[in-house]
């Protein structure tokens, strides 16, 4: 995420001088379990997460209202605080809506007609919800099994992780605006290692079993909602199911990037988060 933070806080140079852009706080706390978190407690859900984030925020950092980014588990963490917290959250950016994708017949029912880009978005997901999700069922349903035969195995985690961060990801990850290299990736699970996270990481799925199954209703806010869509992400939600359900204001597209856009394409992310600043309100 360095990329994307160093580009946020910018003061004071040349290109920002004659510019509306503006320098942000930026605030990154690990999830918890993840990284330099502590485990959850048992039956800890998104919604905890959540509410612990608000009050770091609110309480303990001061900051009476705040936008708030998220992807991957993230983004559902995000809609919770977007969703529960209309007075301090005023503005949320997403690059993953956090609802079960829908199959073409069901867009079809829907009377949804995709672009050419978006139909390459879609069956993305669709070959990998039958090829690419038996990971998930593993985390969600046996998270012990898995966490405790890869906890002392950098290989094991190494094999684990690395697979996801290349199928996932622009085929040309590494190049042009990616800094998704394989040395990005070795960080990423050295990291999950050298921390012991990996099996409190993987409890969020067990935790969360029905995250992805239950459809979401309007959010109960006014706050301005801004989503980026990366062509190689696996997870695609078309415009038209993201707008009822939110006041969405930006909604964009890239050719270039996929599931960890901070890494496949920074440049993009930090559009969509500068954007903010257009809808900010107090």
């Amino acid at each position: 995420m360095l990329p994307v933070v160093n580009n946020l806080t910018l003061k004071n140079y040349s290109h920002l001088a004659n510019s509306d852009e503006v320098s942000f706080d930026v605030v990154i706390p690990s999830l918890p379990g993840f990284g330099f978190s502590s485990p959850t407690p048992k039956n800890w859900t998104i919604d905890d997460t959540a509410r612990v984030f608000n009050t770091l925020m609110q309480e303990v950092l001061g900051y009476d209202t705040y936008a708030v980014h998220g992807s991957d588990w993230g983004a559902f963490i995000g809609w919770s605080l977007y969703n529960s917290y209309p007075k301090s959250v005023r503005a949320t950016h997403m690059a993953l809506f956090p609802e079960l994708p829908l199959q073409p017949e069901q867009l079809e029912a829907e009377n949804i007609t995709l672009s050419k880009e978006d139909a390459f978005s879609e069956q993305l997901w669709v070959d990998n919800s039958v090829g690419g999700s038996a990971y998930a069922v593993q985390q969600r349903t046996k998270p012990n099994t898995i966490g405790l035969a890869l906890y002392d195995n950098p290989v094991g985690q190494l094999a684990w992780i690395a697979e996801k961060y290349i199928s996932w990801s622009d085929p040309r990850r590494g190049t042009g605006p990616s800094v998704l290299n394989d040395h990005e990736i070795l960080r990423v699970v050295s990291l999950y290692y050298l921390t012991q996270s990996f099996i409190s990481a993987a409890y969020i799925y067990n935790q969360n079993p029905s995250s992805f199954a239950i459809p979401l209703s309007k959010a109960k806010t006014d706050a301005p909602f801004l989503f980026s869509n990366f062509k190689y992400d696996t997870f695609f939600i078309p415009e038209q199911i993201i707008r009822p359900l939110t006041n969405l204001v930006y909604y964009k597209s890239w050719d270039f990037g996929g599931h960890f856009c901070g890494l496949d394409n920074p440049p993009a992310l930090v559009q969509g988060l500068r954007e903010i600043k257009k809808y900010w309100h107090y």
